[in-house]
């Protein structure tokens, strides 16, 4: 797979005082961003992140910071475009794979601290993962303020229609197919 939005890290070649990114994404890439995201559009992607070594037995890099992001999607009620503006503290540690993901699982605190970000041979790429926090962020049934399916007289008669008859219930051939093998 091929990222959209690339930001790749060498801790061999971060600065002692680290590294400061300010950027924002344009058009061309913010389109083929917001394909991968399943969204109408991306109107925004600015990032404002600080790169930096931490003291610590093992290679490990703290990354703090901002994501800003608007996304136009569908209603998924009435289909018109809705706007969904994002602003994401951004506070990941990488660290050098040493453990087995099955070890992680086993150690990770489901109340506590997330798991550092994996790094490998002392790379990583810090704007996918960005991308990763953008997507988890976004929900993928958005409704414009105010709008229900009971708001809308047709969607609440088919739905009236439906309750009330029996033979559009999905499960109403499962149930003929059940008495018939009782039956047998």
């Amino acid at each position: 797979m091929n990222p959209e939005f690339t930001i790749p890290i060498n801790i061999a070649e971060l600065p002692p005082s680290g590294l400061d990114i300010r950027w924002t994404l344009e058009e061309p890439a913010r389109r083929h961003l917001a394909d991968r995201l399943a969204v109408k559009s991306l109107e925004k992607f600015a990032i404002d992140i600080s790169i930096r070594m931490e003291k610590s037995s093992t290679p490990r890099v703290a990354v703090d910071g901002s994501l800003e992001a608007t996304v136009l999607q569908s209603c998924s009620v009435t289909l018109e475009l809705i706007a969904s503006k994002f602003s994401i503290p951004v506070s990941l540690i990488f660290e050098e794979e040493a453990a087995e993901p099955a070890q992680i699982l086993e150690e990770t605190d489901a109340e506590g601290d997330d798991p550092p970000e994996p790094m490998f041979d002392g790379q990583f790429d810090v704007g996918d993962t960005l991308v990763q926090l953008l997507a988890v962020e976004i929900n993928p049934f958005p409704r414009k303020p105010g709008v229900s399916l009971d708001s809308i007289p047709e969607a609440k008669a088919r739905l009236g229609s439906v309750k009330d008859s029996e033979t559009d219930n999905p499960f109403a051939a499962l149930a003929a197919l059940k008495d018939k093998l009782e039956d047998s």
